[in-house]
Parts: C-alpha cells; structure tokens; sequence
C-alpha cells in the first residue's frame, strides 16, 4: 500500500489545479495568484533558502487560450517577474529582514492578484501582446540580488542567517518545472524586475538563459534595476562602498556573471559587475532597458540627495540650487551609462524624465508614458516585434505625460 501523500503535497496539488484553470479570474479585479513555496527535495538539492531559512517561494498563475482550454501544456509563453526590496549590506540589517516578507517566506499571503499591474497584467485588453501569457512573480527574501552564497551559517541575536540567495531563481524554476514543466516546455519567456528586481534581472539574465531550451526565445526586461556607480552629493562614493562591503559579507564575487568578471580583469575590479552598468554591454540575451533618467530611489540611495525636486507640504524641504545642479548631473551620468545600448540596434531603450522609482507596474505608467508619442507599452511591443526602440526623454520637469497623482511603485 502506497502511503498517502504529505498535507503540503496535497496543497500544492491543488494549488496546480487551480493555477492552469481560467475560472480563478475575477471580473475588474485581475487574476488571483497562489503561493508556491518551493518543495523541500529541491531546497536541500540546491540550498536556496531565504534569509531565515524558510524555502524560497513564488505566485504563480497561467491563463489558457481559448483554443486549447483543457490543456495546461497549451501555455508556454511565460512572464517571470523578480520583486524588489533593496538589500542588506550589513549582518544587521539582514538579520532585521530576516523577521519580515523581504527576507521570509513564512509571512506572505496565500493569493495575491494583479488587478493593476502594467506589463505583468493578465488583462488582455490593457495588455494585448502578453496578458495572456502565464505569470510567475519570484518573492524577494535574500536580500542580495540573488548573490549571497556562504555555506557557514550566521547566528545573530540568537537566530540562524542563512545567505544563500545565488541558487534560489534555479530552485523556483526548478519546483516550477515539476507542477508546469516551464524549463522543458517553454518557447517564450520575458524575465523581469523592478528596483533590487531589475538589478537582479541584469546581473542573472544569461545565466537564467542556459535553464531553458536552446530553441526558447528568451529575453529580459529590467525595470528601475539601473543604480549608478556615482558619487553622493557630497563627492563620496557611498552606494559603491556599500555595494563593495555586501559583496563581502554575501560572499558574492563569485555570483557575478563569468563574461562580466573576465572583462573587468584586474580581480581588484570585479565588484564592478555588480552594476548594471557595466555589465549591459555583456549582456547575451535580448535585452529591454525601462528606467528613469531621473530614478527617485537612486537619488536616495546612490546620490543621497536631501530633498525631492518638484514635491512641496509633507515635510517636504526645497531643493537648493546646489542640490538641484547635481540632480540634473546625475540625469548627464545616466545618459552616459546608457551609450553602450544606444548604440546597439539589439538593445531597447525606453528612459524617461519622470522622477519615479518603477515605471512598468501600473497600467497609467505603462500605457500613458510616452517619448516621441510612443507609449511604454507600445515602445515594448514594437522592440518584442523586432523593431529598433532607442527612446530618450527630455530633461525634467518638461514631460508632461509622467503621470502625477497615482501611487507609482512595484508589479
């Protein structure tokens, strides 16, 4: 007699059920996701875990085609989207990340939906060339951009912290093969991310490449993912420190691209790979850049600002004129870091003047932003077409179609 399968067996049995069924849309609200989170066998085989321990884990939903609405091998054209979150570069502040959602999987919800989610939406009205494809969202909890790797464990204010983000995008493909076969079945996939997401999507792209099929057209779409290596404010190279002491305390040298680190030869120059830009002109696959000439989160993180150009009341202070001067000399940096792509036909790019942080997640962001008259959205269907996309926007505040008053913000 066979014995019966575990509880959590079951559950994700059911969870399949529901994932390749079209009947858990909801009218006006977007589609309802289940968590996965990824079984044990794999966790062990390859040692991903979040920064607690817990098993890495992801929502997933496929919508069929009305051709073949029985058949859940119909779908193989897939979305795969790394969350944001930043990152950890001290053991503290992994430690802090290991008690919430950004560094376990123990606290998230069940079901998530889309209801407003941009390029990751399933409304085939508002998203024609990919609502129809299936979603995966990979839940951001190691707190490197999937870079840490040390076997040691951390013991810290009397909790275990695991670093072990470098195999967790293997081990949800690999769980999301055994219930979809997305690996072995797959024939169109567009990797995402927005913020720690995007930089992820830069810096593992080709490398998520080689799990698929040779024949699977496969690309990548980073969105707000392009931190610069730039100095503060105040002529300190502040996120570069901090970039090189993470790398440190992830161990996470060896995690950077092969290509990149061969080319950016002495070792000494290494940490390099871990921005985006040094790293796109290396890039292999197909590759899409969305990002803001003007990233609000860059300008905290990176360039340490004081102050938010064009916001007033909420305790806002004004911009000084030195403030603002290195405000627009960041904008000349980004416009540097970006030649390589725009002089590469292969390469889309759509930079905006908007001062945002993510730009791909809401459908009035992803429809409505437009260089030259070309939307987001449009700009992103002609590039997946095979069409040229080399949009670069004005100086801001001059683009009147950023869009005010909505809350910008993560797929």
């Amino acid at each position: 007699m066979q014995p019966l399968p575990r509880l959590s067996t079951l559950y994700d049995a059911l969870l399949v059920a529901m994932v390749v069924m079209t009947t858990i849309t909801v009218p006006d609200t977007g589609a309802f996701l289940p968590l996965f989170r990824v079984q044990e066998s794999i966790v062990e085989s390859t040692g991903a875990r979040c920064l607690d321990g817990s098993p890495p884990a992801y929502y997933m939903y496929v919508q069929l085609p009305a051709a073949k609405p029985s058949d859940p091998e119909a779908v193989r054209s897939w979305r795969i989207h790394l969350r944001g979150g930043g990152w950890c570069f001290t053991a503290e502040q992994c430690w802090q990340r290991s008690q919430t959602t950004l560094g376990s999987s123990r606290f998230l919800p069940q079901l998530i939906t889309d209801a407003h989610n941009g390029f990751m939406s399933t409304n085939t009205t508002t998203n024609p060339l990919f609502g129809d494809w299936g979603v995966i969202y990979v839940e951001y909890c190691d707190g490197s951009s999937y870079l840490s790797d040390v076997s040691e464990l951390v013991r810290l204010f009397g909790d275990l912290i695991y670093f072990r983000g470098r195999h967790i995008l293997k081990a949800v493909l690999l769980d999301a093969e055994a219930k979809v076969q997305i690996l072995s079945k797959a024939n169109r996939v567009i990797l995402s991310g927005t913020s720690a997401g995007g930089l992820a999507t830069y810096l593992h792209c080709d490398a998520v490449r080689r799990l698929f099929g040779p024949d699977c057209d496969f690309r990548c779409l980073p969105d707000a993912g392009l931190f610069l290596d730039h100095d503060n404010i105040t002529g300190q190279p502040h996120y570069r420190t901090e970039v090189q002491a993470g790398l440190k305390l992830w161990n996470g040298t060896d995690s950077l691209g092969i290509t990149c680190r061969q080319a950016l030869k002495p070792i000494s120059e290494e940490w390099k790979c871990a921005f985006a830009q040094y790293m796109v002109p290396l890039i292999a696959s197909p590759l899409f850049i969305l990002n803001s000439l003007y990233d609000e989160a860059s300008m905290v993180i990176v360039l340490q600002l004081g102050c938010r150009p064009g916001v007033t009341g909420l305790g806002a202070a004004p911009c000084t004129p030195a403030q603002l001067a290195a405000f627009q000399a960041y904008h000349t940096a980004m416009l540097g870091a970006l030649k390589p792509a725009l002089s590469d036909t292969a390469v889309g790019v759509f930079a905006t003047a908007c001062y945002q942080h993510e730009e791909s997640c809401q459908d009035a962001d992803w429809s409505s932003i437009t260089i030259d008259s070309m939307s987001m959205r449009d700009a992103v269907y002609h590039w997946y077409k095979g069409g040229t996309v080399h949009q670069v926007d004005t100086t801001w505040p001059n683009d009147p179609s950023c869009v005010a008053n909505i809350t910008h913000g993560p797929c």
